[in-house]
């Protein structure tokens, strides 16, 4: 059974087209899952528009991790 972050990482991030394989893909899917469960955990609710926010904010993003002050 899927649930929420399946979802995200499957539909947003788009995990099932990745053309990464062996440990690679290993990786990278790791550090999907965590961006997911990072997000979360501090409380975001539309992961697509928070995503979308700090893909043209990157330090928006360093800011929100607490990895930026400024």
């Amino acid at each position: 059974m899927e649930n929420g972050s399946f979802w995200v990482r499957d539909v947003l991030l788009r995990e099932g087209a990745s053309q990464v394989w062996g440990r690679g893909g290993e990786v990278l899917a790791v550090l999907r899952a965590h961006r997911v469960l990072w997000l979360k955990r501090r409380g975001v609710r539309r992961t697509k528009g928070a995503m979308e926010a700090f893909s043209f904010n990157p330090l928006a993003a360093l800011r929100f991790l607490g990895l930026y002050a400024v």
